[in-house]
Formats: structure tokens, sequence, C-alpha cells
């Protein structure tokens, strides 16, 4: 019997509060709190740590410990010059996908006509002109 998403999520929020309240220390890289390898200890994927449920039990966690929670945006001097760059390097991705993809539609007509002139020719065993 399959489990609902629902079911599913409860049992996530489930193993991570379960780990949180027996793990002695919680992961950190730089004073903080590190999600991923929360995540990793207790099974799960990285992205449910995210969700607002299982943040506020981190945090509450972090809070017990005495340490911070990462921000889910970093504050940085750096950062202007790095989401800059990654706002170019997505518009230059979704060029090349809107590219790939006419190609791809392109390419298909032809295999549709290909696959008519093979059907032709198996059927009559005459090369269309």
């Amino acid at each position: 019997m399959n489990k609902s998403k629902r079911d599913i999520g409860s049992e996530n929020l489930a193993k991570l509060s379960a780990y949180l309240e027996t793990v002695d220390g919680i992961p950190t890289q730089g004073g903080k709190a590190n999600i991923s390898a929360i995540a990793l200890n207790v099974g799960l994927d990285r992205q449910i740590c995210y969700r607002p449920e299982a943040r506020q039990m981190i945090a509450n966690a972090v809070a017990r410990k005495g340490l911070e929670m990462p921000n889910q945006q970093r504050i940085d001097n750096g950062v202007d010059g790095d989401l800059a760059r990654a706002e170019r390097r997505v518009f230059e991705l979704e060029a090349k996908l809107v590219a790939k993809t006419a190609e791809i539609h392109a390419l298909r007509e032809r295999l549709v006509r290909y696959e008519h002139i093979e059907r032709h020719m198996v059927e009559t065993g005459l090369v269309p002109r």
C-alpha cells in the first residue's frame, strides 16, 4: 500500500525530531548548524530540512545547544557579484535550452517525414519522388 505524501512528510518530521532529541551535538560548519549534515545523518533529503516545520525544529534544537542557524540567503560583500554571475549563467543556459528545444522540434518533424517515406517504401516497394 502506497503512503500519501502527507504521511511520508509526517514520518520524515518524526525522524528529524527523534534525531534532534537524541543527538548530543548538532553538526556545525562555521559555528552554525550544518543542514546538509543533519539531513545526511537522519537519512533525509536536504530539502526537507528547509520546510518551515523542520526549520523550526532545528532552530529550537540549535537554541538549546547555543549555536546559530544558517541564513537561507548569504549576506556577503561578494554575493552581488556572485548573484549577477549566476543570473548571467542562467540566462545563457535558458537561451541554449530554447535553441536545443527548437532543434529537437525540427528533428522530430523530419523524423515523421522519413517514417512516412519508409512506410511508403515498405508498402509499395517504390521510392517516392
